[in-house]
């Protein structure tokens, strides 16, 4: 995501399928300066736009415990489903 030529967040997913199509969130990173500014929200809801664009139902992340990103995560309907070794989050998109 870019800002006046200005590359301020990037998010890297990929479509997995097991039973389901599942957006898998590899990576999501906003640039310090442009926190609580609404491009985290922004590109959240274009990986999701793609995401469902082809058919996934539901998505998932990883992140480590102590990690600030964790209060966003919850803040966009995320939900941990596992603990250990790393936090992992769901989200359903599409409900069956």
């Amino acid at each position: 995501m870019y800002l006046n030529d200005e590359p301020v967040a990037i998010a890297n997913a990929w479509l997995g399928k097991d039973d389901d199509i599942i957006l898998n969130v590899a990576e999501f990173y906003v640039r310090d300066e442009y926190h609580r500014h609404g491009f985290g929200k922004a590109l959240w809801r274009n990986v999701i736009s793609w995401g469902q664009s082809l058919g996934a139902v539901l998505v998932e992340l990883e992140t480590d415990e102590l990690k600030p990103a964790n209060f966003f995560w919850k803040s966009l309907g995320l939900t941990v489903t596992h603990t250990a070794p790393r936090l992992r989050y769901s989200l359903t998109l599409v409900n069956k």
